[in-house]
């Protein structure tokens, strides 16, 4: 199944995407990177080392032999290319198969399931089960 996951690098959105992926699915993940981008403004370190998106990506191809795809975006101010990567890579059953953990994941997933038509439900109830 096709997932996107809206917050890719985020504390629960990173692992749900490496669970899902190591599952079999075929993940996508939307951010921003804008905690990372945080860190070294503040000249601060977060209290588990995070590695960078690149390295973990090519970690997990390296250990699993599955690849996550990255898009690097902020939803919030991009929406058309939202809807572009949600047109050209079309997840599962639409809308349906897009999760967001994070603050602007559940706004996105609401403007999307608006946009589609979809009841919010079913995104909830799909997330859930993750």
């Amino acid at each position: 199944m096709k997932i996107l996951i809206l917050g890719g690098d985020g504390f629960c959105d990173w692992p749900t995407a490496l669970r899902l992926s190591a599952l079999g699915h075929d993940i996508a993940t939307v951010d921003n990177l804008l905690r990372c981008c945080i860190d070294v403004e503040l000249e601060c370190d977060s209290l588990a080392p995070i590695r960078p998106m690149g390295e973990r990506l090519r970690a997990w191809k390296d250990v699993s032999d599955k690849n996550i795809a990255f898009h690097r975006f902020d939803v919030a101010e991009n929406y058309q290319r939202l809807l572009d990567l949600l047109r050209d890579w079309q997840p599962h059953a639409g809308s349906d198969q897009v999760a967001g953990t994070g603050k602007s994941g559940n706004a996105t997933l609401t403007a999307v399931a608006e946009r589609f038509g979809r009841d919010l439900s079913s995104i909830s109830r799909n997330v859930a089960t993750v």
